[in-house]
């Protein structure tokens, strides 16, 4: 019968595995090189990557950009199976310059500084470390207010819209009633009212958020609230700021729904905020 965690076996399979640790920490090659099984038959699971055959492995630990880790174990569990065989499991928590990466995805961020800086916009570069050790620089984000749309419906089932010019595109557009999250705002909802009102004139007592979306994850740290808002009423003129020119536009919600693939919306975050509140109405079903 084959003895599970004998001490002594327990405690030489303890041993090595602090010494690898201490091996792979340090990037000590030989030593790492002679705890593992040299054959065609192993395989390394990466976080980034899957190694195969010892050269492999032995080819990577050579060119490792990063090669120093630092990491803090936990719940180590070595579990024996008579003289020959042995499991090792561990939990840690990988440090990068003093920074725990919660994520073994995550960048992390060694500097940071603006390119641009303004109300509307800023642009700021990053030099970037991946979880392999690799330095991303330079990495520009744009930095945006928190944006909020709102998908209006009339007691009528009517859809307020609002025409403009959009100077990125050159084009005049159909868009929803849309704008930024100001620092007086609470919550995004005060936005959307107050966005609502101001570029149609038109208002709810019934405002219900939809969705959470992100414009662009590669390179904007925004994100836009979407929210339903129904039987809206009219109730004040248009307040419109000096480089805003705007007529709004009333189409019934199922014309909206016909022409909604022949590109009557160019915006994607618009063509998102639509689907979130045709969710909400049952207007759409998946089986």
């Amino acid at each position: 019968m084959t003895t599970i965690n004998d001490p002594t076996v327990v405690a030489e399979v303890t041993d090595l595995y602090l010494k690898y640790e201490k091996a792979l920490c340090n990037n000590n090659l030989e030593v790492m090189d002679g705890l593992f099984w040299d054959a065609p038959e192993v395989v390394r699971f990466g976080i980034t990557e899957n190694l195969y055959g010892g050269d492999e492995v032995r080819n990577f630990r050579q060119n490792r950009p990063n090669p120093k880790i630092e990491r803090e174990i936990s719940n180590l569990k070595i579990v024996t199976f008579g003289k020959d065989a042995a499991t090792v499991t561990l939990e840690f928590r990988r440090i990068i310059n003093g920074v725990e990466r919660f994520n073994p995805f995550d960048w992390i961020v060694l500097k940071s500084r603006y390119i641009v800086k303004d109300k509307w916009i800023s642009i700021r570069s990053d030099t970037c470390q991946m979880p392999n050790g690799t330095i991303v620089d330079p990495y520009y984000v744009l930095e945006y207010p928190t944006w909020v749309n709102v998908v209006a419906l009339t007691k009528n089932q009517e859809v307020i819209l609002v025409k403009q010019y959009r100077h990125g595109l050159r084009k005049t557009i159909l868009e929803l009633p849309s704008g930024a999250v100001e620092a007086e705002d609470v919550l995004p909802v005060e936005a959307a009212k107050r966005e609502l009102l101001e570029e149609s004139g038109y208002t709810s007592n019934h405002f219900i958020e939809t969705g959470i979306l992100s414009p662009n994850p590669a390179n904007h740290n925004n994100l836009t609230h979407c929210f339903l808002a129904t039987d809206v009423e009219h109730v004040a003129d248009l307040k419109l700021d000096v480089t805003e020119q705007i007529d709004v536009v009333l189409l019934p919600l199922q014309k909206v729904i016909e022409n909604i693939g022949q590109g009557i919306f160019l915006q994607t975050l618009h063509i998102s905020s639509l689907f979130f509140a045709l969710k909400k109405l049952g207007k759409v079903q998946f089986s």
